[in-house]
Formats: structure tokens, C-alpha cells, sequence
């Protein structure tokens, strides 16, 4: 199923403050279970901002994060020229649809998943073909015959495990089929697979970043690390699809 995919508008929810004066409360009293964030920040916050900065808050930052850089690619277990930083996932998120998804072009989402996928390809003016998951039976699991039934008509997929908001997280061999038979079409098919919740599903493909020149796995530190206000996240790549997703950034 191909459909048309206006420019949309992603909503986020309100904000602590216009809950606590629409009905009266204390904002500290308002323990939120709606966006998928850690309950309080981290303890070491108050120590974070005593500083130093360097360089000052006045000036810009290092364009190259370089100690951000270093601290994720240990984590990560890469290499630094292996990752491109961004405001959040979803800044990574757009450089990979600006990168892959040309005027026109159709991105692969299986359904239900997170709803910025469709928001970035409309902003491309491309359409979503979409495809939907497996039933609750089958754990919302991916229809993978039909993925890639699909994939001669697409330049992009967007892959989420563990899936916002089934919280299911896809089988690492269902996952990598895709992305195999992405890598082998006459045009190659990028593929993007968002990890935002790697943390709590545990299984992840950065290790196939080197034998997949089409794939893009993408973290955040926004939900285990309880640092969403903080705006930071990552793409991980095999250096050639990094060097591309810079040339956009």
C-alpha cells in the first residue's frame, strides 16, 4: 500500500507546566508516563552544570564533538569516523531522509511505528509504502516477505527495534534480511534502523554496519540515559554512509 504523504505536523504532548495550570496541580507532582522518558534526571546533573565549559556557553561548540564523539564510539564499540552526532535521534533521523529520499521517492514503514518517519518522507514530498506488522498473535512481528515484495519501489526504509509503540523488539534475522535484500537491489535501498530503545531490548546490528554499506543504525542518549532535554543522538555507519549523511549535515 502506497500512500500520499502531505507535509504533517508532529504534536508533542504538553508541557508540565500547562498540565499543572489546566488542572490545577503542582508541576512537581506530575509524573509523566506519556513520552517514554525516565521518570527524574540524572543524580550527577547538578555537578554536570557547575562546569566548566569549554568552550564557554557564549561561544559555538566544536562542530566535530570530539569528546562527545570519543565517550559514544567507546560505548558503541566503533570507531569516531564511524558516527555523526545530532540534536536528538530525530535530527539524524532527518539527515538520513534528506540524504536518501529524493523529490518523489517512496520510503518502506512497517505499521504501526513511530510517527516521525512519516512526518520527514512527507517533508521530502515522497510517500510512504507502507506495510502492515504481524498480528498481536505474532507479536506484531515484520511481515518480511512482504518488505521486500516492496523494496524495488522504495529508496528508504524506516525500521524501529525494539517498535514504538508495540515495544516488541524484531528479530536480529528478520531485521537483516531486509536489509540484505535492500543491499541487493539494482539500486541499492538505504535502510534505517532506529535503536532509541536499544537499552532495554539489548540486541542491536551495529555490528553489521562494515558488511551493509546501505545501513544506518541510530541511538539516543533522550530515554535510558534520561537526558531528552539535553538533545543529543547518533548515527552509526560504515564511514561511507557517515561521509554522505555529513555532506547533509
Amino acid at each position: 500500500m502506497t500512500v500520499s504523504t502531505p507535509s504533517q505536523v508532529y504534536t508533542w504532548e504538553p508541557s508540565n507546566a500547562a498540565i499543572a495550570a489546566r488542572y490545577g496541580l503542582d508541576p512537581a507532582d506530575i509524573l509523566r508516563f506519556d513520552t517514554n522518558t525516565v521518570p527524574l534526571p540524572p543524580e550527577q546533573l547538578p555537578e554536570w552544570l557547575r562546569g566548566p565549559f569549554e568552550p564557554s556557553v557564549n561561544e559555538y561548540p566544536d562542530s566535530s564533538y570530539q569528546h562527545v564523539t570519543k565517550a559514544a564510539a567507546a560505548y558503541y564499540g566503533v570507531e569516531p569516523h564511524e558516527l555523526i552526532i545530532g540534536a536528538g535521534a530525530d535530527e539524524v533521523l532527518d539527515v538520513i531522509a534528506k540524504a536518501y529520499l529524493p523529490l518523489g521517492a517512496a520510503a518502506l514503514v512497517p505499521i504501526p511505528t513511530y510517527a516521525m518517519y512519516g512526518v520527514l518522507t512527507g517533508q521530502r514530498s515522497a510517500r510512504i509504502t507502507a506495510v502492515p506488522r504481524l498480528g498481536p498473535a505474532d507479536g506484531f512481528a515484520l511481515d518480511v516477505p512482504a518488505m521486500v515484495a516492496k523494496l524495488p519501489e522504495v529508496r528508504l526504509v524506516w525500521l524501529c527495534s525494539p517498535n514504538n509503540p508495540t515495544g516488541a523488539a524484531d528479530s536480529p534475522a528478520d531485521l537483516e534480511s531486509i536489509i540484505s535484500a535492500a543491499a541487493e537491489q539494482k539500486d541499492p535501498v538505504a535502510v534505517a534502523v532506529d535503536e532509541a530503545y536499544f537499552e532495554f531490548g539489548g540486541a542491536t546490528l551495529i555490528g553489521l554496519r562494515s558488511r551493509y554499506r546501505n545501513l544506518v543504525v541510530v541511538r539516543t542518549t533522550s530515554k535510558a540515559f534520561a537526558l531528552a532535554g539535553v538533545r543529543v543522538g547518533f548515527g552509526v555507519a560504515d564511514r561511507s554512509v557517515i561521509e554522505r549523511l555529513e555532506r547533509v549535515r
